[in-house]
């Protein structure tokens, strides 16, 4: 199987909840994973939206993680993270501009 990420909060193409947004609680959702390689030494997770009106916006971007690991909980904080485009090292959940549409969470799988 290839590898395959998802939330275990909502399904792939539904309105990611308010909970995880910036006008919510903003934390980060919980995620899951499965089918990781064989012999990867370490995973990198970066959360983009590439529907933004000022292009691709990096949300979140978590390096160094065990790949024996099966997932990061809800508002994980323990971990190794870089800055996102709002110039923080955590996550900032989305925050659509007035009048703008939904955001869609798109479950990743390998590339």
């Amino acid at each position: 199987m290839a590898f395959m990420l998802k939330s275990p909060a909502f399904e792939s193409k539904d309105k990611i909840p308010q909970r995880y947004a910036q006008a919510g609680e903003d934390i980060s959702p919980p995620l899951a994973w499965t089918d990781v390689p064989d012999g990867t030494r370490s995973l990198v997770l970066v959360v983009e939206d590439p529907d933004a009106p000022v292009g691709t916006v990096t949300h979140w971007a978590v390096f160094d993680i065990d790949p024996r690991s099966k997932g990061l909980p809800e508002g994980a904080a323990d971990i190794r993270q870089g800055a996102n485009d709002m110039g923080n090292a955590r996550y900032d959940g989305p925050k659509p501009p007035k009048g703008g549409g939904p955001h869609p969470a798109v479950s990743a799988g390998r590339r």
